[in-house]
């Protein structure tokens, strides 16, 4: 069986360090990192070989008694795809439309499809300015109402002074609570909002974009519900964003919304991937001298914390083009990922296999990927 232990959410390890400041920069402030030859035949086979030797022990089926995770990663990649393809769908294409008609619907005319388009155009690495000068003319106009002095009600001729007092009154007070549910309401689609433009932030690309140029590619690949993936461009870095690198992102935001309990907690992808590709390797796994870049990639096994993804970059077939490569490093022993069309897809089913099998908390919210039930364990 499966050894269990205690762990963290995300199963960081306490002493795991946090994430460097290298991640949080702007693409141009990224040091250049080294690109590795493309996988070689033997290390295809090192990767397959992987495959039949990882056992799936929470399969209890008669025909799957002693199967291997070679057995079953394509069923396994089938699942991921229809569950990635089904939460960029909903929770950032779709979600993203209602939440732009939301925000028009606001009274005061603060937020327009024009100002909402031009929120769109700016760049995924900064909050959008645009958005948070019509948030905060909204936010102006309701403290004006919330900040006015009740009338003053006193005596008068048979009372009528007081009663239309009284009736200001009421209706200053109905429009103080009718500005308080306009402010609850405008707070509760901006956080939406932040949250939509984060999972619209694609990280390690070599340009700057827009957020339409990212939705667009979305679009592209999750938007319909009968070709998935479709359009999908695994062996090309030609044109930002890379479709690997938006697998992987939007993987990441799914697995935020399944596995991340507290958003005090660093983000699946500020644990969970690392890039190599860019800020180079960790010093003490780094190759010596003697390593050339035409040699075999070096096993990097010296960051014996980290657990996750690694995201690297190789020369494509042709020796000339550049393509992107992931690997799963589990506590610091890398399994290497066959390359291709699946490569992504292939490394994520993989560290969730790996979550599985060490028992992480949250489990069970990934099992109708990978299978097995862990109240039955």
């Amino acid at each position: 069986a499966a050894p269990q232990f205690a762990t963290p959410q995300f199963a960081t390890p306490p002493s795991q360090p946090q994430p460097s400041a290298s991640a949080h920069r702007r693409p141009s402030q990224l040091t250049p990192g080294p690109v590795w030859p493309a996988q070689d035949p033997a290390s295809d086979g090192e990767a397959f070989s992987l495959l039949i030797n990882l056992p799936v022990d929470w399969e209890t089926s008669a025909s799957a008694k002693s199967c291997t995770v070679a057995t079953l990663i394509d069923d396994w990649t089938e699942n991921l795809t229809k569950v990635l393809c089904k939460h960029a769908r909903e929770q950032i294409i779709e979600a993203l439309k209602k939440n732009s008609k939301q925000l028009c619907a606001l009274p005061g005319g603060y937020f327009t499809e024009e100002i909402l388009r031009q929120s769109m155009k700016e760049d995924i690495s900064q909050p959008s300015t645009t958005l948070q000068a019509a948030k905060q003319g909204v936010v102006q106009a309701c403290e004006g109402v919330l900040n006015k002095p009740l009338p003053q009600t006193g005596g008068g001729l048979f009372g009528g002074f007081q009663t239309a007092a009284t009736s200001a009154n009421q209706q200053l007070e109905q429009e103080k609570r009718t500005a308080q549910s306009l402010l609850t309401m405008l707070h509760r689609l901006m956080d939406e909002r932040s949250r939509l433009e984060r999972a619209l932030a694609v990280p390690h690309q070599a340009v700057l974009l827009s957020r339409s140029v990212v939705l667009q590619r979305l679009e592209a690949l999750f938007g319909s519900t009968r070709h998935r993936l479709n359009d999908y461009t695994w062996d090309s870095m030609s044109s930002p964003p890379s479709d690997p690198d938006l697998l992987v992102h939007v993987a990441c935001d799914y697995l935020d919304h399944v596995l991340r309990v507290d958003e005090r907690q660093p983000s699946f992808s500020q644990v969970h991937v690392r890039d190599i590709a860019r800020t180079g390797l960790p010093a003490s796994a780094a190759p010596s001298d003697s390593t050339s870049l035409t040699s075999s990639r070096p096993n990097l096994t010296a960051d014996k914390f980290f657990w996750g993804l690694q995201r690297s970059v190789v020369l494509g077939s042709d020796g000339s083009s550049l393509m992107l490569h992931f690997d799963v490093v589990v506590r610091g022993e890398l399994w290497k990922v066959r390359p291709g069309r699946h490569n992504v897809l292939n490394a994520i089913v993989l560290l969730l296999y790996s979550f599985k099998l060490m028992r992480i908390v949250g489990v069970e919210s990934i099992e109708h990927i990978i299978g097995g039930n862990s109240y039955g364990n």
